[in-house]
């Protein structure tokens, strides 16, 4: 949820910037000096200008240029359309595409953009539900039997697959300890026992495939270990378990950390 938000209010913050940058791009060059040519009176030339200034508008003229200039000299002024439209939109299709969008069409952009955004999360939890529901969820742990020869207790790992596709184990890692394990707890590269087996959805492993461990100390109370299987995605995944042995019963120990599958 928090990156979905993320993405909606990054675009949101990334259309507006380009909002900014589009109106600068397509503000056109208000500055132009136009060069406005100043009479130049000479010695007597001011009276005779006012004499045809004054005929002028007695014969109802009022096309006559001002005192002392050429009408060819007078200013232009440049086309209505030109005067509006920046460099970028002269030169470029892209600025003349850009330059004459309106607001609706910016949110009509945004709007896409979001549609987008929420089909591509939609897609990906789509795939994320269907995924961990089709595939291998392995729980492991110590048996419920507990065999005792010659002082030596004997407790054989098992594991069950309740989900709905087949997983393959890879390896087990279990061992007998005297104390809890703690927080900053390590398991032992001598305690893994490598394996390529196969177990079907909704099964166990067979008796005659669990691995088993043994301890002739009284003070081994704490089993300690791991699953470790791949599910019909290729992916990796881990089942922990610490419990502590109480006579011929289990209860969980240890962090949580070693209590969990994913």
């Amino acid at each position: 949820m928090r990156l979905f938000l993320a993405v909606i209010f990054g675009g949101l913050i990334a259309f507006a910037a380009c909002v900014v940058g589009i109106r600068d791009a397509c503000d056109p060059d208000s500055n132009i000096e136009v060069h406005q040519p100043q009479p130049n009176w000479g010695k007597g030339d001011k009276e005779d200008a006012d004499q045809r200034t004054h005929a002028a508008q007695e014969n109802g003229d009022t096309t006559q240029a001002a005192p002392g200039l050429n009408p060819a000299d007078a200013p232009t002024q440049a086309s209505k359309p030109d005067s509006k439209k920046s460099k970028w939109e002269k030169e470029s299709w892209w600025g003349k595409f850009f330059c004459e969008m309106k607001l609706t069409d910016i949110a009509i952009a945004f709007f896409t953009y979001c549609l987008v955004v929420v089909g591509a999360f939609q897609i990906k939890r789509t795939e994320y539900v269907m995924r961990e529901s089709e595939r291998a969820h392995v729980f492991a742990g110590p048996d419920d039997k507990i065999v005792t020869h010659n002082g030596t207790r004997i407790v054989a790992i098992t594991a069950i697959n309740t989900g709905r596709s087949p997983a393959i184990m890879k390896a087990i890692n279990a061992s007998f300890y005297r104390t809890e394990p703690g927080y900053w707890f390590k398991y032992p590269k001598s305690a893994t026992i490598d394996f390529d087996l196969v177990i079907k959805g909704n099964d166990v492993v067979p008796p005659p495939s669990r691995p088993t461990i043994n301890t002739a100390d009284p003070a081994d109370t704490f089993i300690a270990g791991y699953v470790a299987y791949t599910d019909i995605f290729q992916r990796f995944h881990t089942s922990r378990f610490c419990v502590r042995l109480d006579g011929d019963r289990y209860t969980p120990s240890g962090p949580r950390w070693m209590n969990v599958c994913d």
